[in-house]
């Protein structure tokens, strides 16, 4: 039996009493039905989701990563780049492994071109100069349609030439009128202007709001990734960037939200001894938090699979929420009460780890669908995944929201009361006879309660849950999770126990 791990908040929920009472679910009416959810698959973490264990039916859109521009000859072309050692042929198969697959699952696959360190010797400018754009761009179209791509994702993100990379969109739009075709953008919406001629050609612009911003000078920090609100007055936030856009003459609707599928961990980088314990703790506007002035690690490191091993070796971490950027973060008790943990294969005293969880997720889903955002898309997918889940990505979009052509009639309901105060039902329903298993889980992915493991006819059930463990004790208050197994259909929907003292 598979062990499921979620990242759940126990002690923010007393947070939630003014708004979650109102509440049952997450309704399915609250995200639109044309809303992206868009996950990046660099090439170098193929191996750890491969096409077949993609979480297809949370996704929308997924962005295949990636190719760089070389030159050929006399003419401009695409080709892998580093990160992927197999050469062209393997990396064309994959990637119509992958293309193939979100095909059959009715999702769209793009290819990012460029990222990070794609433009040695301005190797972007030159492809995209007056005699050479024409051809880069049909040879842009020669390599990626009979991949079977539909459409790509323009990254040039080192010295970028704006005015080019807007011709660019451009030809290519003209070139391929049904492809998608997305740009990452400025973390802190500084390329709108430059970038908003663009806005005919392409479907999205997509700021890259999940850095993990350093003291850059009169910063409050740390800053959460992916703040919905800036605190002070941090020129970094959801509401900051989508309004920049907007200036630009960029629709909203047009934008998407960057989220981060890492999180960032501070700690005792300056080895005295202290470190920050919570978001915009800085006293000084042009130093450090407790002397920390940058995180230790973020991306390729704090991942989902890292968060939970730390927080289960160290139970002492508390569990907080940022009320000003609308984001979950995990703290030691003290700054100056540490705790170790592997980063790089080498032991490092942390105090402060951010990530997102389903909290965060969610109201990031609600500040989308009421400032009419095209979505979300989330950098990278395999630092999300935890086996074949996603807390993440199930939290945007539920399994019954997508309909799962495998699993049509198969569903988990809502629980109901929620908050949980004396009792639940959890509803779900059987399309035919299937083992069914209904768990209870808490952060560390420990099984609370079994509701259901037996063979079950087809039919609907309606399951009690009392609040209790197993062993027949009053759960802590906080946020689980009820999840479902049956046949090929796994769902899963959070609850809170808000149980009266």
């Amino acid at each position: 039996m598979k062990t499921l791990r979620f990242a759940i908040l126990r002690k923010v929920a007393l947070l939630l009493i003014g708004t979650v009472l109102a509440v049952t679910t997450i309704a399915n009416d609250s995200i639109a039905k044309d809303m992206w959810v868009i996950a990046y698959h660099p090439c170098y973490q193929w191996a750890d989701v491969p096409a077949q264990n993609v979480p297809w039916e949370h996704i929308t859109h997924l962005s295949l990563g990636y190719l760089w521009p070389v030159k050929s000859g006399n003419v401009y072309t695409l080709e892998v780049a580093d990160g992927w050692s197999s050469g062209w042929t393997a990396w064309r198969n994959t990637a119509k492994g992958y293309v193939d697959t979100g095909h059959i699952e009715n999702r769209k696959v793009m290819c990012m071109l460029g990222g990070a360190g794609s433009n040695p010797d301005s190797i972007w400018d030159k492809a995209t100069s007056t005699a050479n754009i024409d051809s880069f761009v049909a040879n842009i179209k020669a390599v990626l349609q009979p991949i079977g791509f539909d459409g790509l994702d323009l990254d040039w993100e080192d010295a970028v030439d704006y005015s080019k990379l807007v011709i660019l969109a451009q030809k290519l739009r003209a070139a391929w009128p049904d492809a998608i075709i997305t740009i990452p953008t400025g973390c802190q919406g500084q390329d709108a202007v430059d970038l908003a001629p663009a806005k005919n050609a392409v479907d999205v612009f997509m700021p890259m709001t999940y850095l993990d911003i350093a003291q850059w000078g009169g910063w409050l920090i740390p800053i959460p990734l992916t703040p919905l609100y800036s605190a002070g007055s941090n020129p970094y936030s959801i509401e900051y960037v989508l309004n920049r856009w907007t200036s630009a003459g960029v629709p909203d609707s047009m934008i998407m939200m960057g989220v981060g599928g890492f999180g960032s961990v501070w700690g005792d980088i300056n080895s005295d001894g202290y470190a920050p314990i919570a978001p915009y703790s800085n006293t000084d506007l042009n130093g450090g938090a407790a002397g920390e002035t940058y995180s230790i690690a973020n991306d390729n490191v704090v991942t989902w699979s890292w968060v939970k091993q730390v927080l289960a070796a160290n139970p002492e971490m508390v569990e907080a929420w940022d009320d000003t950027g609308k984001c979950s973060y995990w703290h030691t008790p003290a700054t100056n009460d540490l705790v170790s943990a592997q980063i790089w294969g080498q032991p490092r005293n942390i105090s402060l780890i951010f990530y997102e969880t389903p909290l965060s997720i969610t109201a990031k889903k609600t500040y989308c669908t009421d400032h009419n955002m095209k979505g979300m898309m989330f950098w990278t997918l395999s630092q999300m995944m935890d086996g074949d889940s996603c807390p993440i990505l199930e939290t945007v979009i539920p399994v019954e929201e997508t309909q799962s052509p495998k699993n049509p009639q198969f569903k988990l309901c809502p629980n109901y009361p929620n908050p949980v105060t004396f009792g639940t039902y959890v509803e779900y329903a059987l399309p035919k006879d299937a083992m069914v298993t209904l768990k209870i889980y808490d952060i560390t992915g420990r099984t609370i309660k079994t509701l259901a493991a037996n063979n079950q006819k087809c039919g609907t059930y309606r399951v009690f849950w009392n609040g209790k463990d197993n062993a027949g004790q009053k759960v802590s208050n906080g946020i689980y999770f009820c999840r479902m197994e049956a046949d090929n259909f796994k769902a899963t929907k959070s609850l809170i126990v808000l149980k009266k003292k």
